[in-house]
C-alpha cells in the first residue's frame, strides 16, 4: 500500500472531533429550580444510556472523516514485486530489455562489474536485449564484458519513453519486453518533475539499483582570463581534504600547490601563465588533481589558449562612412580577430586587403566587377558576407551577390516595428532583440528563398541567411544607421556584429564542448581529429549546419575551409556528485510503470507528483464512494425519531 500524497493522512486526526463530541454529549445536563443552582453540586457520577444510535451514529462520524482523509491521499495497493527487483508474475512471460547505464558515473570498478553481473543473470534465463544508455541509445551485440562505460551524462527525464521507441522497431517475442534499468540512479540525474520519468512510458518498468555514495572530488571548470588560469574544484563529499592542484600549458609544468577542499563546497584555485605562453599556434592548458578518487576522468580539465593570428582582414565596404565605424567599433569592442580594413566599392580593389577571410557590405549600391570577383572567390572557398541593405542599394532593385531584387520604394514604418526572432538556434540570432525597434526596411520583390532568422511583426524579413555554394551570405535588410533602426544604439548591436563575424568567419574560438553532449560547429565543412591525428568526423559542405557528439573528454583538432583550431573536450560536472536518489522515488517510478500500460499510456500524476497504471489499483475511487455513501447515511442515523413515520427509540 502506497500513497500518493500521504502528508494528507494528518486528516486522520480530526477523527478524535466526533469522539471528544460524543464523550460531552454522554454528561447528563443539570435542570432543576433557579435557586438550586447555589448549591454545591454533589460529587456522582452521571451514566447516560448508551444506546445503538449513539455508536452507530459515532462509528458513521469517525468512519467518514477517516474516509476522506484516506481518499484525498491516494492509496495505491501495487502488485507484489518478486525479490532484488524483478518482475511480477505477468512480467515473467516478457523478454528482458536491459538498459545499461553507461555515464560516467558508473566507470568505478565495483560498481561497473555489479551491473554486469546483473546483466548476466537476466540474460541467464533465455534471451534478452541489450541497450546502452549513455549520450544516445545503442544496441549493444559486443561480448558483455567488452562493454565499458562512457565519459556521457545520462538524464532520466524521458529516458522510458525513448526507450519505448527502440522497442518499438525490435522484432517482439512472447508477450513483448519488460524494461530493466540498471544503474546507480544519480540523484542529479533524477528530473524535477515526477511526469518526465514516467511520459510516453510503454514498457513495465524493473530498476536495478547498483552502487551507492561515494565521496568524490572534480575539478568543474577552468577558464583563462589574461595571464590567469582560473580552475573550481568542486567536493562532493562530507569531510574536508588535502589536495594537491597542478597546472601544465602543453608539455610544460607551470605551477603546483596545495589546497584544503572543504566538505560539500566549491574551491577557487589561481594560476599565473608563464610569460609569452601564447604563440603562434593554439596551446593546451590543464589543471588536475594529483589526490585520487572514485572518479579519476573527471580530476581534471581543460581549456584551449588561443593563438594570436595575424593576417586575417574583414573587409568593409561602405557608402556612409558611419555604418564602417559602427561595425570596426563593435568588431574591436568584441575581440575579433579580424582586422577591419575599408576599401572602396566601385572604384576597383587596389585597397583590398591581403588575408581577407570574410567581407561586410554596409549599403554598397552596386559593386565593381573586380569587387564582385573577389567576393565570389571567397564564397566558393567557404567564407562569409555580411550585407546591410540601405537606400542606395534599395534603389539599385537588386542585392549584389545573392541577386535578390527588391522594391525600390524603402517601407517606413508608422511605428516601431518590433523584431521577432524566427531561429533562436541560429548563432546570428544573440539576444536583445526585444528593445531593438526598425524604422525603414526594404522589403524583396518575391518571397525569400533563405533561412529567415529574424523578421518583423507584420512578416517581412529582416535577418536571412543564403547559401552560395561552401560560403555563406547574411542579408540584413536595414541599414546601419540611427535613421533606420535603433540597433546601432542598443547593447545588442555588438553582440549581432560578433556573432555574424564569427559564424561568417568560421572562428570557432568560442566553441566549448561537453563529452558526449551535441556541439553546433558553425561552419560549412568540418572534420575532426583526436590527439592521434585519427579521424573521428568528417562532414562535406551541407545545407543544415552540422552537429558534434564527441564521447570522450580531451583535446580535438577541428578543421574548417582555412582554419584549423584546437578544442577543449571535458566531462560533464553533474556527472560528479555520486550521491544516490531516494530509494521511495525509484520505487514510485517503478510502481508507476505496471504490466497492463504497455500499448498505452500511463494516467498522468496528480499534481505532478507520481503517475498511477491500471498495475497499481488505485483505492481512491472507491473511497471517494463510501465518502459518498456516509454522506447519505449519517444525517439519517442522526436524525432517527425525528422523522415523521420513524420509530423514535432504536432498540438496545
Amino acid at each position: 500500500m502506497t500513497f500518493v500524497a500521504a502528508p494528507l493522512l494528518l486528516g486522520l486526526i480530526l477523527v478524535a472531533v466526533p469522539l471528544w463530541l460524543h464523550r460531552t454529549h454522554r454528561e447528563a445536563p443539570r435542570r432543576g429550580f433557579s435557586s438550586l443552582f447555589l448549591m454545591r453540586a454533589a460529587e456522582e457520577p452521571v451514566h447516560a444510556e448508551r444506546t445503538l444510535r449513539y455508536l452507530v451514529l459515532l462509528a458513521l462520524r469517525c468512519a467518514l472523516l477517516a474516509a476522506a482523509a484516506l481518499a484525498f491521499a491516494g492509496p495505491v495497493l501495487s502488485g507484489l514485486l518478486r525479490e532484488d527487483g524483478g518482475a511480477s508474475e505477468g512480467d515473467e512471460a516478457r523478454v528482458p530489455l536491459v538498459v545499461l547505464d553507461r555515464s560516467l558515473s558508473m566507470a568505478r570498478a565495483d560498481v561497473w562489474d555489479d551491473a554486469l553481473r546483473r546483466v548476466e543473470r537476466l540474460a541467464a534465463d533465455g534471451p534478452a536485449v541489450l541497450v546502452g544508455a549513455g549520450a544516445e541509445l545503442e544496441l549493444l551485440t559486443a561480448a558483455r564484458r567488452s562493454i565499458s562505460p562512457e565519459a556521457a551524462r545520462l538524464g532520466y527525464g524521458g529516458l522510458v519513453s525513448r526507450v519505448a521507441a527502440v522497442a518499438a522497431n525490435l522484432p517482439r517475442e512472447g508477450t513483448g519486453f519488460a524494461l530493466h534499468l540498471i544503474s546507480d540512479f544519480q540523484a542529479s540525474a533524477v528530473p524535477d518533475r515526477f511526469n518526465a520519468l514516467i511520459e510516453g512510458a510503454a514498457l513495465p518498468l524493473i530498476v536495478h539499483p547498483v552502487g551507492g555514495t561515494e565521496d568524490n572530488w572534480a575539478v568543474e571548470s577552468l577558464q583563462l582570463s589574461g595571464d590567469e588560469a582560473i580552475a573550481r574544484i568542486a567536493s562532493h563529499a562530507d569531510t574536508r581534504r588535502e589536495a594537491g592542484v597542478v597546472l601544465r600549458v602543453g608539455e610544460v609544468l607551470a605551477g603546483r600547490t596545495t589546497r584544503v577542499l572543504p566538505a560539500r563546497a566549491r574551491t577557487e584555485v589561481r594560476f599565473t601563465l608563464p610569460p609569452d605562453t601564447q604563440a603562434a599556434l593554439d596551446t593546451e592548458v590543464v589543471v588536475s588533481l594529483e589526490s585520487p578518487d572514485a572518479l579519476p576522468a573527471d580530476d581534471r580539465a581543460r581549456a584551449v589558449l588561443r593563438a594570436r593570428r595575424s593576417g586575417s582582414a574583414l573587409a568593409i565596404v561602405a557608402s556612409r562612412d558611419a555604418a564602417a565605424e559602427y561595425v570596426a567599433a563593435a568588431a574591436d569592442a568584441a575581440g575579433l580577430p579580424f582586422a577591419p580594413t575599408r576599401v572602396g566599392g566601385r572604384r576597383g580593389s587596389e585597397d583590398w586587403p591581403a588575408g581577407v577571410e570574410l567581407v561586410a557590405l554596409l549599403d554598397p549600391g552596386g559593386l565593381s566587377a573586380d569587387v564582385s570577383r573577389r567576393v565570389s572567390r571567397l564564397l566558393a572557398g567557404g567564407g562569409g558576407v555580411l550585407l546591410a541593405v540601405g537606400p542606395r542599394t534599395a534603389g539599385a532593385g537588386v542585392l549584389p551577390v545573392i541577386e535578390q531584387a527588391v522594391e525600390r520604394t524603402v517601407r517606413a514604418d508608422a511605428g516601431d516595428a518590433r523584431v521577432v526572432v524566427e531561429d533562436p538556434g541560429h548563432p546570428a540570432a544573440g539576444d536583445g532583440w526585444r528593445d531593438v525597434a526598425v524604422f525603414r526596411s526594404v522589403v524583396p520583390v518575391e518571397p525569400t528563398a533563405g533561412e529567415v532568422i529574424l523578421s518583423l511583426q507584420d512578416g517581412r524579413p529582416l535577418l536571412t541567411e543564403y547559401r552560395i555554394g561552401p560560403g555563406r551570405v547574411l542579408v540584413l535588410y536595414t541599414a546601419l544607421n540611427r535613421e533606420w533602426t535603433s540597433l546601432v544604439v542598443r547593447p545588442a548591436f555588438v553582440r549581432f556584429v560578433a556573432d555574424a563575424l564569427r559564424y561568417l568567419g568560421n572562428d570557432l574560438g568560442a566553441l566549448e564542448a561537453v563529452a558526449g553532449a551535441a556541439l553546433y560547429v558553425p561552419a560549412a565543412s568540418v572534420q575532426v581529429f583526436d590527439a592521434d591525428g585519427a579521424r573521428v568526423l568528417g562532414l562535406a559542405s551541407t545545407a543544415d549546419r552540422p552537429t558534434v557528439r564527441l564521447a570522450e573528454p580531451g583535446f580535438y583538432t577541428v578543421r574548417t575551409p582555412g582554419r584549423s583550431t584546437l578544442l577543449a573536450v571535458n566531462v560533464d560536472p553533474r556527472e560528479s556528485d555520486l550521491r544516490a536518489a531516494d530509494p521511495g522515488l525509484l520505487a514510485r517510478w517503478e510502481d508507476a510503470i505496471g504490466v497492463e500500460a504497455v500499448g498505452s499510456a500511463p494516467v498522468a500524476a496528480a499534481e505532478g507528483e507520481r503517475g498511477v497504471t491500471d498495475r497499481e489499483r488505485p483505492l481512491g475511487i472507491w473511497l471517494l464512494a463510501l465518502l459518498a455513501l456516509l454522506l447519505v447515511v449519517e444525517p439519517l442515523v442522526a436524525n432517527v425519531g425525528r422523522l415523521p413515520g420513524l420509530p423514535r427509540k432504536v432498540p438496545v
